[in-house]
């Protein structure tokens, strides 16, 4: 009887092994198509991040770009002019436009200090304030430096903030952009 069954099972088993190995197949084909797929994906954010860094990178470049002067090409005219009324027209014009080429490279900076000028005035009036009422509440226990810097508002998140926003305006965003980065992976 069994000899039956095997002879009678015997012309399938051909074909048990082909679905087997068709099924091992496509299961590997699925398995592929799913690693094709989370490598494009990958490959894409490279792709954007390196679009995102050669952008910065031309910005960088186009903000530190040497400021084009107006006052040399009206000197120059001077320089070649004959008579001595238009020299010291050309002068007195070339002194006004040095000025405003100096007004336009100053603008940054200017503002920089500007507005560091101001955090730092607020700060040292908030660590002047603490320190007061550190020194009137004093018991003596505890220095009263060491009151005002281990004080919560001494050097707040926003303080770091600041000094994080100055020093990645001066040295191009690579600080403030690897954060962001960074914050922004699961």
């Amino acid at each position: 009887m069994i000899t039956a069954l095997i002879g009678f099972l015997a012309p399938f088993i051909p074909d048990l092994i082909g679905m087997g190995k068709t099924w091992t197949d496509h299961r590997f084909e699925m398995q592929m198509m799913e690693l094709r797929s989370k490598l494009a994906e990958k490959e894409h954010m490279w792709r954007v991040d390196e679009i995102e860094v050669q952008a910065a990178v031309a910005d960088m470049r186009e903000a530190r770009k040497p400021h084009k002067s107006y006052a040399s090409p009206l000197l120059d005219k001077a320089a070649e002019s004959q008579g001595v009324v238009w020299k010291w027209a050309f002068n007195l014009v070339f002194l006004l436009f040095a000025f405003i080429d100096w007004l336009i490279t100053s603008v940054r900076p200017g503002i920089t200090y500007w507005a560091f000028g101001l955090y730092a005035t607020v700060k040292m009036a908030t660590l002047a304030v603490i320190y007061q009422a550190s020194e009137r509440f004093s018991d003596g226990a505890v220095d009263t430096l060491t009151k005002v810097m281990t004080n919560e508002a001494a050097f707040t998140q926003f303080d770091k903030d600041m000094l994080t926003l100055i020093i990645s305006f001066w040295f191009g965003q690579r600080i403030r952009n690897g954060r962001a980065s960074a914050n922004a992976q699961p």
